[in-house]
């Protein structure tokens, strides 16, 4: 019964660390995507419900459909929200 305790236990640590490993390459990925813009504010990335999201932050309307092209060649799930 210990030794399933501890294969659970690392089981968990390894999947939470996949978790961490995968946000922090999406987020590197997608700022440097969007890099060249000047539209975008900032870039969160967090798991939810299991898979990686990505929140894009931008300052208008007219910021958004520019960061949604560049997002739209990851296959990523992401959305953008304003922050003025």
């Amino acid at each position: 019964m210990k030794r399933h305790a501890t294969w659970l236990l690392l089981a968990g640590t390894f999947a939470g660390l996949v978790s961490v490993t995968g946000c922090n390459a999406t987020r590197r990925e997608l700022s440097s995507a969007l890099d060249e813009t000047d539209e975008v504010r900032a870039v969160h990335v967090a798991v939810d419900d299991g898979s990686v999201v990505a929140t894009v932050e931008v300052g208008s309307p007219a910021d958004e459909a520019t960061v949604r092209l560049i997002l739209d060649r990851y296959a990523v799930t992401w959305k953008v929200v304003m922050k003025p």
